[in-house]
């Protein structure tokens, strides 16, 4: 992942007033196999994310935050800025 690809991460993270926990099971409610300490470090930065982590991530923001009214702001891995 791009570093502003864990930027994106946590500022739907924030955005959404989420934990890592609660992010981490919105991901399984979509067929996510990550941990805890995956979804922790991928939005950390403290290591990269393919791009179905990282998608998979987006996609678990992005519906709760659609769902808020807050529309889509965490960018796909196809639309992150090359580092």
């Amino acid at each position: 992942m791009s570093n502003g690809g864990a930027a994106a991460i946590r500022d739907g993270l924030e955005r959404s007033r989420w934990t890592v926990v609660e992010l981490w099971r919105a991901t399984l409610g979509i067929s996510g196999t990550l941990t805890t300490q995956d979804v922790a470090e991928l939005a950390s930065g403290q290591r990269p994310s393919t791009g179905y982590e990282h998608d998979i991530l987006a996609s678990a923001l992005n519906d709760h935050l659609t769902d808020a009214g807050r529309g889509h702001p965490v960018p796909y891995w196809r639309d992150l800025p090359p580092d």
